[in-house]
């Protein structure tokens, strides 16, 4: 008897129990329900995080309104800052003019939800990404600038080639990259190397900052011809009244020199003769061309002919 009594109380005493702490779970639940509160937060900034495929032309900064709700005291603890919008763009919306932004993308403190988005669908202008190799010109400041009778025969540059990538319809009409000017000035006569920087294309991304430049540096050199009266080299003594009769008796010389130097020779500037000296009588003789001239910088190539005929009387 005693133990059937102590039975039904101890199984009283557990359903009196569970049905406590049930009815205190139902109350707690329904306190925090009807216990929350809702903000607005002004200016959360949108971070779109691009993938390598896709291009946006629309560079300004997107910002909205969030409204969030959820229990108070964590609600009043929150500022702006606590608030994260993060929107992952990759090659499948490039043919999208809104994107839309949705509670997923929003990040906030836990116990909290987002109950509204003040702007949820943003313009973009997407395009995909193309790459390809292009030739890398080397461009100095102004040729001129260089001593008379030099110039840049040849540039060498290192990568001759260069990877760029950027929005499809502008990448397709870039043939080229360029250096920027490497300097030029008068003192330069020899050849020389020069580390250069790669011209920045707006919307384009470069694959390499900087090229080597193997300059050349030559001196021009200009070849002219001239025709110079041939003059006879004789002894008076021996013989004054000899005729001298020449055949042909202009030659034909051609020199070499620097270029601004060339231009103002002359045949002035040249002896052309043949050495009659040793002749005592009339007749026909054949005698060699000499030639002599008093510029140092100018070399005589040829002359033609190398021999002519002399008719003494």
């Amino acid at each position: 008897m005693f133990k059937r009594i102590w039975r039904q109380l101890c199984s009283d005493w557990l359903r009196v129990v569970m049905a406590l702490v049930l009815a205190y779970m139902v109350y707690a639940l329904r306190s925090e329900n009807n216990d929350k509160a809702i903000q607005k937060f002004e200016n959360i900034k949108i971070n779109f995080e691009y993938s390598p495929d896709v291009f946006n032309w629309i560079k300004t900064d997107h910002y909205t309104s969030v409204t969030l709700e959820g229990n108070p005291k964590v609600l009043n603890n929150v500022n702006s800052s606590d608030i994260n919008i993060n929107v992952k763009i990759d090659k499948k919306y490039h043919l999208k003019n809104e994107i839309e932004i949705t509670a997923k993308n929003i990040k906030c403190p836990s116990k909290l939800r987002v109950k509204e988005i003040g702007t949820p669908k943003i313009t973009v202008n997407l395009e995909l990404i193309d790459y390809k190799k292009v030739p890398v010109i080397a461009k100095f400041d102004h040729e001129t600038k260089l001593k008379k009778d030099y110039s840049v025969s040849k540039t060498e540059v290192t990568p001759a080639e260069i990877t760029i990538w950027g929005p499809q319809s502008k990448i397709k009409n870039i043939k080229e990259v360029f250096t920027s000017d490497i300097p030029l000035d008068e003192t330069v006569e020899r050849s020389f190397k020069y580390k250069a920087d790669v011209v920045r294309i707006d919307d384009v991304t470069i694959g390499q900052d900087k090229v080597d430049c193997d300059v050349s540096i030559s001196r021009n050199f200009s070849r002219r011809t001239l025709n110079v009266p041939v003059r006879v080299l004789f002894d008076s003594s021996k013989r004054s009244d000899f005729n001298y009769k020449l055949n042909p008796a202009v030659a034909e010389i051609e020199i070499k020199g620097t270029s601004g130097f060339v231009q103002f020779v002359s045949a002035e500037d040249f002896s052309v003769f043949v050495n009659a000296q040793h002749i005592d009588k009339p007749g026909e003789y054949i005698l060699p061309l000499r030639y002599a001239s008093h510029l140092d910088h100018i070399e005589i190539n040829s002359v033609t002919p190398s021999k002519l005929t002399v008719q003494v009387k």
